[in-house]
C-alpha cells in the first residue's frame, strides 16, 4: 500500500509540475504527520530503540517496503532537481536519507498495515 502511495504521489506531482523539493518535503511531513495521529505515544513515533529489536518486530518485508517508498521519492526528488550528480550532492543526501529512514520512516509500512488491518477485523464485528 504504502509503495502505490508512493507511486502515485510522485505521478500526480509529475503532471501538476509541483516543485521536486515541495513534493520530497510534504511526502516526508505529510506521512510523518500521519504517524503521529495513528501512533499511541511519542515513543512510538520517534524509532529510538535498537535496530536489532525493530527488525525482529518489524521484519524483512515491513522494511523493505517503507525503504523502496522512501529511495523512490529520494531518487524522483534528485532526478527532477538535479541534472548531474556529484559526491557532493549524493553524501548529505545518503546522509538524511538514511537518518529520515532509521528514525521516523523504517516502520512505516509495519504502523499503517497495523492499524488499518485492526479497523478492518474492528469492522467485520
Amino acid at each position: 500500500m504504502l509503495l502505490i502511495f508512493t507511486l502515485a504521489f510522485c505521478l500526480i506531482s509529475y503532471v501538476l509540475k509541483i516543485n521536486a523539493f515541495l513534493a520530497y518535503f510534504s511526502y516526508i511531513c505529510g506521512l510523518t504527520i500521519v504517524k503521529s495521529f495513528i501512533s499511541d505515544s511519542l515513543k512510538d513515533l520517534f524509532i529510538i530503540s535498537k535496530s536489532t529489536k525493530i527488525y525482529t518486530k518489524i521484519g524483512f518485508a515491513h522494511s523493505f517496503i517503507s525503504g523502496s517508498s522512501l529511495l523512490i521519492i529520494c531518487l524522483y526528488y534528485s532526478i527532477r532537481e538535479y541534472s548531474s550528480f556529484s559526491y557532493k550532492y549524493m553524501i548529505p543526501m545518503i546522509l538524511v536519507n538514511f537518518l529520515i529512514y532509521r528514525f521516523i520512516f523504517w516502520d512505516m509500512s509495519y504502523v499503517m498495515d497495523r492499524k488499518i488491518l485492526n479497523k478492518k477485523i474492528r469492522s467485520d464485528f
